[in-house]
């Protein structure tokens, strides 16, 4: 049940520039996981990559022991539908839908299903954000978005929740709700695993990996 990223190397397709070199790594369900290093470092690339969304130039990223870029495009679909959550850095919402809809919509259902909607608003209601369920994603704040876009990627109930700067635009009191929040879904038997430089992200986490000079570094524990 691992994940695990194996002789993982990334680079810039058009320069051939290297961004990760060599990185391996292994994540079990309970874990919540940071991974540190400055802006720039190649955090989100890395996310993207064990997200099954950046194919490595060479390496292997497994998930249940199989090569998730091995896998053919419908099965990986099917991955991300039901099994790996990835929530970006930067927030993507269909802008002609409300909140709720939103949700449903990246759940892979065209409307709001009426069974699930109390469901989809106590995850909201979780992070914070419940109030705003019937408005659009341009009426809310950068931080409200990015604690919807959890709430969101949560709803499928990924076994795997990768999560780019969670606490980015937030203050310390809902910096450190949103915390809580990813480290209880670890806690229950799923892996998170989130890219971070705040100070608070790695209070909450034992295992940590540093990018540093395009190396992941394992840091250990707390």
């Amino acid at each position: 049940m691992s994940l695990e990223m194996i002789n993982v190397d990334l680079t810039y397709k058009k320069h051939q520039e290297l961004i990760i070199d060599n990185a391996s790594l292994m994540i079990q369900p309970g874990e919540l996981v940071v991974i540190r290093g400055e802006s720039g470092s190649g955090k989100s690339t890395l996310l993207a990559c064990i997200a099954g969304i950046l194919k490595p130039k060479s390496g292997k990223v497994k998930w249940k022991n199989n090569s998730i870029y091995d896998l053919a495009d419908k099965a990986l679909s099917e991955l991300h539908k039901r099994e790996i959550s990835y929530v970006p850095q930067t927030n993507i919402f269909l802008q002609e839908c409300d909140i709720l809809e939103n949700i449903f919509w990246f759940a892979g259902d065209n409307m709001v299903n009426e069974n699930k909607k109390e469901e989809a608003l106590k995850i909201l209601k979780e992070l914070n954000v419940e109030k705003h369920y019937n408005r659009f994603p341009r009426e809310l704040s950068g931080g409200e978005l990015k604690r919807v876009s959890i709430a969101r990627a949560v709803f499928k109930h990924p076994e795997v929740l990768i999560v780019d700067e969670p606490t980015t635009g937030l203050d310390i009191n809902t910096g450190e709700k949103v915390m809580k929040y990813l480290s209880a879904y670890a806690k229950a038997g799923n892996i998170v695993i989130i890219a971070s430089h705040d100070s608070l992200v790695s209070k909450y986490s034992k295992k940590q990996y540093c990018l540093n000079g395009h190396k992941v570094l394992h840091e250990g524990y707390n």
